[in-house]
């Protein structure tokens, strides 16, 4: 398993729970990380805490720009020192030859995005693509990266590699955005039965998670559009009266928990801290942002939740929040997105959608929402029985079938005169 961003978050999580379930359903599996410095560090720290065995290969990258600004926490600081003084990094991660060439029977690269397909070897090569949201919303990339993004997605899907996708609506963007074939890709789904921590009791000093509240899990990536949750949670306090002193709205404060989302950080987050003022919103009162929280806490809090709040305009696979939210039985109110309506179907769920982008129409929701909270509820719970039970156990198979199939095609090359 080859990769040089270890993405916090979603990434991780799904890489951990795909590599365990592989190595559970394969037995006598070898997992091999190849990886660099922090990011090899993530994933030490990451699949040991999930009980993943694997080795571990320290491989810098073959580029020197990428060898400097190795790891995603490193790559992000310093492009942010760069870019403030009008300098921009781009940056594609070319592994080294060896990879493909190597001895491993397969080679999976689990986030395609910031490497380079490396050439073609004796070991077949399998990439997911879970999302194409650098080029739905450029804002999400830095000026400079997105030319060099594009050659490398058009390298990876021109290429003889084998590419998964987690849902149809990447590769039907993939088809407007670059053209490719209806069967370029292999739709491998992500499972609903997600590794979860036991739940822990929130601090003590958080007095509002003994009332009602909603959470809002999301990093501050530009796309997963914040301003839209506040501008409603500004607009839904206006329509109540609760501006000037009122108790409604502070009963059902917003959570805001996620890697970065934290409102007193600078850049996007000191951003969205003056738009919460700006809707005459009290920072620790009526939006409370937690930033980063351990899984146990975060579980805790669901647990708990008076509804989970989804806002974002681009997904890939779906959303672990939302699908963990409608297997905890807690109301969701997310944005119309094609990639959450295919999951949604795919796992039976139901929740409240709202125009992508439109603070009114999610105010309309939430208004609904707290006065028919209690069958809303009710039903959510009820529900909870009839959702799908795609495991990862069935991840793991369909991508140990994907790896047999391009190693037999591999062997059929060989074997050619």
């Amino acid at each position: 398993m080859v990769d040089y961003v270890a993405n916090p978050g979603g990434g991780m999580r799904y890489i951990a729970q795909a590599l365990g379930a592989m190595s559970a359903v394969a037995g006598g599996l070898s997992i091999e990380v190849v990886s660099h410095s922090q990011a090899l560090e993530r994933y030490r720290a990451g699949l040991a805490e999930v009980g993943v065995a694997a080795a571990y290969t320290d491989a810098p990258p073959r580029n020197r720009a990428a060898r400097a600004l190795y790891g995603a926490g490193r790559v992000k600081a310093l492009r942010r020192w760069l870019g403030a003084r009008g300098v921009h990094a781009p940056i594609q991660f070319e592994v080294p030859g060896w990879v493909a060439r190597g001895g491993a029977d397969a080679v999976w690269f689990p986030w395609i995005h910031l490497h380079m397909p490396p050439p073609p070897g004796p070991a077949p090569v399998v990439a997911t693509l879970h999302d194409l949201i650098f080029f739905t919303s450029p804002e999400t990339l830095p000026p400079g990266q997105h030319a060099r993004e594009r050659r490398a997605v058009e390298g990876w899907l021109g290429s003889g590699h084998r590419v998964v996708m987690t849902s149809r609506a990447t590769l039907g963007t993939a088809r407007e955005l670059f053209g490719v074939a209806p069967d370029r890709a292999q739709i491998i789904r992500v499972a609903e039965q997600h590794r979860t921590a036991a739940p822990a009791d929130p601090p003590a000093a958080w007095a509002w998670a003994r009332g009602p509240f909603a959470l809002l899990p999301a990093n501050l990536s530009p796309h997963k559009d914040h301003e839209t949750a506040i501008r409603a949670w500004g607009a839904w306090a206006r329509a109540a009266g609760t501006l000037d002193g009122g108790s409604a709205l502070s009963a059902v404060p917003v959570v805001l928990c996620g890697r970065d989302a934290d409102l007193s950080a600078r850049g996007r987050g000191a951003q969205l801290a003056r738009l919460c003022q700006a809707q005459g919103l009290r920072l620790g009162v009526d939006v409370i942002s937690l930033g980063f929280v351990q899984d146990p806490v975060y579980f805790g809090l669901l647990q708990r939740a008076w509804a989970l709040v989804m806002p974002s305009r681009h997904e890939g696979g779906g959303s672990f929040p939302v699908a963990e939210a409608v297997r905890a039985g807690v109301p969701v109110v997310c944005s119309d997105i094609p990639v959450l309506r295919e999951h949604m179907e795919a796992i039976g769920g139901r929740v409240s959608w709202f125009g992508v982008g439109d603070a009114d129409d999610l105010t309309t929701r939430l208004a609904a929402l707290r006065a028919d909270h209690a069958r809303v509820s009710a039903e959510a719970r009820a529900r909870v029985s009839a959702l799908s039970d795609r495991g990862w156990d069935q991840v793991a198979r369909e991508y140990l079938d994907v790896i047999a199939r391009a190693s037999r095609l591999a062997e059929h090359a060989r074997a050619r005169p």
